[in-house]
């Protein structure tokens, strides 16, 4: 490979990798704007003036954008992971595979389920 593919080859990687740990940290912060409470007849509520409706809709819409930005953060590690060809490695360097996919999975599934669940065209495809 020529120098030059490589270094394009290596700085793609590693703007994969800054990418994903500046989704991740942008995550974290909606995460924590995410558990302030949200009840009826808060105090934080009503000290910076936001009715409980427009509270729960900021609620769910700041939910969904932290599922998006954690989901693009592990798939843009896992991808700069493969593309240096060191993924097992880094998704499981002491135990087997399966070890490791099934919690991840399970999350990830129950997590996106219930972001799915959320929304209004759900109603439609579920009686419940």
């Amino acid at each position: 490979m020529p120098s030059f593919l490589a270094n394009s080859y290596f700085s793609s990687i590693l703007f994969l990798k800054m990418m994903g740990g500046h989704l991740g940290s942008m995550g974290l912060y909606c995460m924590a704007f995410l558990f302030l409470p949200v009840a009826r007849g808060s105090v934080l509520l009503r000290f910076i003036n936001i009715p409980f409706e427009h509270a729960t809709r900021y609620h769910v819409w700041l939910g969904h954008l932290t599922m998006v930005l954690f989901t693009l953060h592990g798939l843009l590690y896992i991808v700069g992971w493969a593309m240096e060809g060191n993924l097992l490695h880094k998704v499981s360097p002491h135990a087997s595979l399966f070890s490791f996919f099934l919690p991840a999975h399970s999350c990830l599934n129950t997590c996106l389920a219930t972001c799915m669940s959320s929304f209004d065209f759900m109603d439609s495809l579920v009686s419940w």
